[in-house]
């Protein structure tokens, strides 16, 4: 057997077949996935980012590079395609981990977003 046969034979992981963002199901559906994988501690903000970008993937929208992402964490509204944003925030834990939030709508859902921090920031 030669090495790739053996590798198409141990490839295991099944096709992903991309979504569209058709409708506003699309959308609950991808901030559905980005509860459950922003549910967990990151060590660092690069790989909170990275569990971001591979959610988005699937529903074949990305976001740009950020290659200056803060330790101390920050607050961020990305374009994507279709009209739609993606509001990411991210901050340090006391036990050295990064909590992630992220969720993807319209321009209004954005602007309540950020004013939502606001007023807990104010409290």
């Amino acid at each position: 057997m030669r090495f790739s046969q053996y590798l198409k034979a141990i490839d295991t992981q099944p096709e992903v077949e991309l979504v569209e963002m058709a409708d506003d199901s699309s959308v609950v559906e991808v901030n559905r996935i980005l509860e459950t994988e922003m549910d967990k501690p990151f060590t660092t903000p690069q790989s909170g980012i990275l569990a971001v970008r591979k959610v988005l993937q699937y529903f074949s929208m990305g976001i740009p590079a950020l290659y200056d992402l803060n330790i101390e964490g920050d607050e961020v509204v990305l374009d994507l395609d279709n009209g739609l944003s993606i509001y990411i925030i991210y901050g340090p834990t006391d036990e050295g981990y990064y909590e992630f939030y992220a969720e993807v709508g319209d321009e209004e859902t954005m602007n309540e977003l950020m004013s939502d921090e606001g007023e807990d920031e104010e409290e």
